[in-house]
């Protein structure tokens, strides 16, 4: 774009429970509006106290009736649940992923062989609502947009923003993603490789760091802490933290590292696998100007629940 008008940008992370959607928008002149992740399935979002929503509703509360992105980090179900809905209501101009199938198999499903884990259940439950969303996507006329370390991408720029991608440099987890999500979709389903994919898929997210007139914003999915320390190299306004707060998602390394003025933590009460951990509440405390939480977590003897958790580039 030649617009060299600079116009503040707001983050708003949605409180989608369990689940990350973020929404990235200015509201000066043109709107521009674009949402990173979508939140899980709308009908595992419960309600709590009316202040979980779902993306999209969260969207026409604030006016959106078109997008100019969608940016799925990943396609596990708390990151892709919510694409459906989103994409039957509004239009996108382009969406950014790290997995396409081949044209022939955009909008097929994946069968859910009996037995399979929990992890494969969902993780193939994903696969086939980011399938169908795709057809629907493909048909309204969306760029779909691929990155991986195998492709070229250079960052993408609207008037006072940029936004610059960044993954995981070894592509054979991408190839092995691609090659099971393929299969899946032709009707053969790999369970065994579908349990070792969802072991791994985390670190395969497409991450950004999205830079503002003033300050910076890193969100980077749920890659693995090695990979963010890697990736991850100056600091920042706000921080994303990986993976909802698991016990390893940052070390006193990276959060020193990035010493953001905000850390968000998309998370609730009622994860069943201890998130957030203590010892990433404490890190994020010890580094961050501030630390929230997007759903309702009990910490230091207080509960705070909201809509969102706003900030400002």
């Amino acid at each position: 774009m030649t617009n060299h008008n600079r116009s503040e940008w707001n983050l708003d992370f949605i409180n989608v429970g369990y689940g990350d959607s973020i929404f990235i928008s200015t509201g000066q002149g043109e709107m521009h509006a674009l949402l990173v992740d979508c939140g899980d399935i709308p009908s595992r979002i419960e309600s709590e106290r009316g202040m979980r929503t779902t993306a999209l509703a969260f969207l026409q509360r604030k006016g959106v009736n078109a997008l100019d992105l969608i940016w799925l980090t990943h396609l596990h179900l708390d990151h892709v649940g919510g694409l459906e809905e989103l994409v039957n209501s509004l239009p996108a101009a382009e969406l950014i992923t790290a997995y396409l199938p081949p044209e022939a198999l955009i909008g097929a499903q994946a069968p859910v062989p009996r037995g399979a884990s929990d992890g494969v259940v969902c993780l193939l439950t994903a696969l086939n609502i980011y399938s169908r969303s795709l057809k629907v996507l493909k048909q309204a006329g969306t760029k779909l947009i691929v990155i991986t370390p195998e492709s070229k991408h250079a960052p993408l720029r609207w008037p006072g923003l940029t936004l610059t991608p960044y993954h995981a440099p070894n592509p054979l987890g991408f190839r092995f993603m691609q090659n099971c999500f393929d299969q899946a979709l032709q009707g053969d389903p790999d369970v065994n490789a579908l349990a070792r994919l969802d072991l791994v898929i985390n670190d395969l997210s497409v991450g950004l760091r999205a830079v503002g007139a003033k300050k910076a914003a890193e969100l980077p999915g749920d890659l693995g802490l090695e990979s963010c320390k890697t990736l991850l190299t100056g600091g920042c306004g706000v921080f994303k933290m990986p993976h909802h707060g698991h016990r390893f998602s940052v070390d006193e390394e990276l959060m020193e590292r990035l010493h953001p003025e905000l850390t968000v933590i998309s998370v609730s009460d009622n994860r069943p696998d201890g998130c957030p951990h203590s010892e990433s509440i404490r890190l994020a405390e010890a580094h961050s100007g501030k630390v929230c939480f997007t759903d309702s977590v009990m910490w230091n003897g207080r509960r705070e629940a909201r809509k969102s958790v706003p900030f400002s580039l």
